[in-house]
């Protein structure tokens, strides 16, 4: 049996059972080989790519979970899920080690800066979204990979923190759940209640690239 999903404008998903299968973009023979290092790395938030169909459709494992699509639940606003989301990009970016591109010149073109300092492959859109949840609001898979490709560790958690801090302008944090305005400062830095260390670092230092400013509605 097979359910279409709401998800991926693009990639038409389709699940089937503990599978989904979706349409291959441009820079499908990257993605794949991340995909595979990834699993080799035994990172553990990526989905697995188990093979193709006839048609020449992706055929991923399915990520069970809820995503964070805006307005944030209170869960999702909290500082533990904060540095979740923090704590699974540096994961990822530890894993990228080693990886070596197939097709250096066939990466995502990105709508936004690219960054300036490349020091691994990133994701270019940990927004809540691309992520899954479980009911404590921790991060348990991450999901979109077609935008992946040469980054830096700053440049993709500041990506994050627009969205989850958020860095929006005032008029826009309504969308993502917030009734008033967080206090940014601090959500740059939180600290979980079980164990007090530092989370997100600043996320615009000089030499790595910056965000376009948008609204606080989603894309």
């Amino acid at each position: 049996m097979s359910d279409p999903m709401q998800r991926g404008r693009f990639a038409a998903p389709v699940r089937r059972g503990e599978t989904v299968e979706r349409s291959p973009g441009p820079a499908s023979a990257n993605v794949h080989a991340l995909l595979t290092h990834l699993e080799q790395q035994g990172f553990a938030f990526s989905p697995r790519l188990t093979g193709m169909t006839a048609e020449g459709r992706e055929i991923l494992s399915f990520l069970p979970g809820d995503s964070g699509d805006p307005p944030l639940t209170e869960v999702l606003r909290s500082d533990a899920t904060l540095i979740s989301v923090a704590r699974a990009g540096r994961a990822l970016h530890d894993a990228t080690r080693g990886f070596v591109t197939p097709e250096p010149g066939r990466w995502h073109r990105m709508e936004l800066a690219v960054p300036a300092v490349i020091d691994c492959i990133g994701h270019h859109d940990l927004a809540p979204w691309n992520l899954v949840f479980d009911d404590g609001g921790e991060v348990i898979g991450i999901l979109g990979w077609d935008t992946a490709g040469p980054s830096n560790r700053v440049w993709d958690l500041a990506y994050a923190a627009h969205h989850l801090v958020p860095l929006h302008p005032p008029d826009g944090v309504a969308g993502f759940g917030w009734t008033s305005e967080p206090d940014r400062a601090r959500r740059l830095r939180p600290r979980h209640p079980a164990r007090p260390r530092p989370g997100l670092r600043h996320p615009a230092p000089a030499g790595h690239g910056r965000l376009h400013r948008r609204s606080g509605t989603r894309r």
